[in-house]
């Protein structure tokens, strides 16, 4: 799965390199994740997506934002971390919320307001009972999930 710059996700052969499937998104793509066969990723256009990646069959799509008209209970911008944590997707946002999506549905179960500016990165630690973030002032952080 690539993302392109003229607004597009593209599904390619892994064997051969030709373009199984294209999705226009409205907008550039710059963040995607692959796991499982679903392909997640995310537009400014306001939408988190989740594709089948071999078929590219649109499997669910969640409104994040209204494109161009943000308001403070919307989503911030993604910008790149999009992460899966056993039947759960990561969406870390650039407001430093991590928002908790039920990968099967695009519901989302849970919002968290981090005490701390994260930022580039999330990552799925321990069978997806620890997270670490970066920082934006250059730290790692490791956070423990509650059961």
């Amino acid at each position: 799965v690539a993302g392109g710059y003229k607004d597009e996700v593209f599904g390619l052969n892994a064997k051969n390199g030709t373009q199984a499937w294209r999705f226009y998104a409205g907008n550039f793509i710059n963040s995607q994740h692959v796991d499982q066969g679903s392909v997640y990723f995310w537009s400014p256009t306001g939408w988190l997506y989740a594709f089948d990646a071999k078929r590219g069959e649109r499997l669910w799509r969640h409104r994040t934002n209204k494109y161009k008209r943000s308001s403070k209970r919307e989503w911030a911008p993604l910008m790149a971390e999009l992460k899966t944590a056993g039947e759960y997707l990561l969406a870390l946002d650039m407001k430093h919320v991590l928002h908790v999506l039920n990968r099967q549905t695009g519901d989302e179960t849970a919002t968290l307001r981090l005490p701390f500016r994260a930022r580039p990165f999330v990552s799925v630690v321990s069978n997806a009972r620890q997270l670490l973030f970066g920082t934006l002032d250059g730290e790692v952080v490791l956070a423990r999930l509650r059961e």
